[in-house]
C-alpha cells in the first residue's frame, strides 16, 4: 500500500484554501486543481509499504510524537516550485510554527531510518499544494493573481496528531484512507 504521514488540516484553514483557488481559477489557466478537502501537510512520503512495515511506521511516529508536545501552525503567503519565473507548482507556506515542524520532520525521518526506510533526498519545504500547472497557458495572468492575493494569513492551527494515510490512485484523483492516528501525549489509534 502507498502511504505517507500528515498532519490534517482544520475546516478554517481548508475555507482559505478555497477562496484563495477560486480567485486564481479566474486567470484561466492551465493547472490541475488539487481538492482542497484532500490537502494535507505531508511530513513523510513513504511510497508503497507492507502491512508489517506500517507497523514498523505506526511505532517510529509514537516514538517521535512521546517526545513532543502540541503546537500551533499558521499557515500564509504563496509560491512556487521551482520558482515564480518557471512556476510548476502552486503553494501556500507555514508561517508561524516553522520551526517546531521542521525539527518534528526530521525527527520523524530520523525515527524512520532507524527502521530501515530511506532518507529524503531533499530537505523537508513545508507547503500545502494548490495546484500543479501543466501548460504556459494563462500562466502570466495567473501570477500576476498570485502577485496580488491577499495570502498573509491562511488559517491555523493547534497541531495534536499525526495520520498516516494510505494513498490509492485512480484517474479522478487520489484517494487518501486515514490508517492510524497517532495524538501526541495519547495512546495511539488504529482505524483500518
Amino acid at each position: 500500500m502507498r502511504t505517507f504521514v500528515a498532519i490534517e488540516l482544520n475546516r478554517e484553514i481548508h475555507n482559505h484554501l478555497t477562496q484563495l483557488q477560486e480567485k486564481l481559477k479566474k486567470a484561466g489557466a492551465d493547472v490541475k486543481w488539487v481538492d482542497v478537502d484532500k490537502i494535507h501537510l505531508t511530513l513523510k512520503f513513504l511510497g508503497s509499504i507492507t502491512s508489517e512495515q506500517l507497523e514498523q511506521v505506526n511505532t517510529a511516529v509514537i516514538k517521535v510524537l512521546d517526545n513532543w508536545q502540541p503546537f500551533k501552525l499558521t499557515f500564509g503567503g504563496v509560491g512556487a516550485f521551482p520558482n515564480l519565473r518557471v512556476p510548476r507548482v502552486i503553494w501556500v507556506g507555514v508561517v508561524k510554527g516553522k520551526e517546531e515542524l521542521m525539527r518534528l520532520a526530521k525527527a520523524i525521518e530520523e525515527e524512520m531510518v532507524k527502521y530501515n526506510f530511506p532518507p529524503e533526498d531533499r530537505s523537508f519545504s513545508p507547503h500545502l499544494t494548490l495546484g500543479r500547472i501543466r501548460s504556459p497557458r494563462g500562466r502570466e495572468r495567473l501570477l500576476e493573481l498570485l502577485r496580488n492575493a491577499d495570502t498573509s494569513e491562511m488559517g491555523s492551527q493547534k497541531v495534536e496528531k499525526m495520520v498516516i494515510f494510505r494513498s490509492d490512485l485512480h484517474p479522478e484523483g487520489p484517494i487518501y484512507t486515514p490508517l492510524r492516528m497517532v495524538w501526541i501525549g495519547l495512546p495511539p489509534q488504529q482505524l483500518g
